[in-house]
């Protein structure tokens, strides 16, 4: 696959509440990096590998999305929400998105839950 993707991340922050507040970084190899800080199952810092087919597949998913094309930020007008951070690695290029309170496009939302699942599948070190 040619996405050009080296590096996918997420990061939840805290909200007035109980969310789950974590970082995920994976690379194009399938190392990943993981910090957990709040309302998850793992807290602490953790080291693991994804299935490289599901980062590849993913990474197609999001270049094909056009997020290097999205804004920089989405929010809207309410407090005590969640923001939650994306990052990708594309050609060398790094993008970070902040979307507050689930304010950005769907396609968005989509690649966040996505970033997540690939720990379904993760082995822990």
């Amino acid at each position: 696959m040619n996405h050009g993707i080296a590096e996918i991340g997420i990061e939840r922050t805290p909200c007035f509440g109980s969310c789950p507040t974590y970082t995920l970084i994976v690379k194009g190899d399938g190392t990943f990096r993981y910090v957990g800080e709040d309302s998850v199952e793992r807290k602490g810092s953790f080291t693991g590998m994804v299935p490289t087919y599901d980062f590849n597949f993913l990474a197609q998913y999001i270049k094909e999305s056009g997020y290097m094309d999205l804004a920089d930020a989405y929010t809207i007008a309410v407090t005590d929400n969640p923001t939650v951070y994306t990052t990708v690695v594309m050609n060398g290029q790094r993008k970070i998105i902040s979307n507050y309170a689930n304010a950005g496009p769907k396609t968005l939302w989509a690649i966040e839950e996505l970033i997540d699942h690939l720990l379904d599948k993760a082995t822990w070190n």
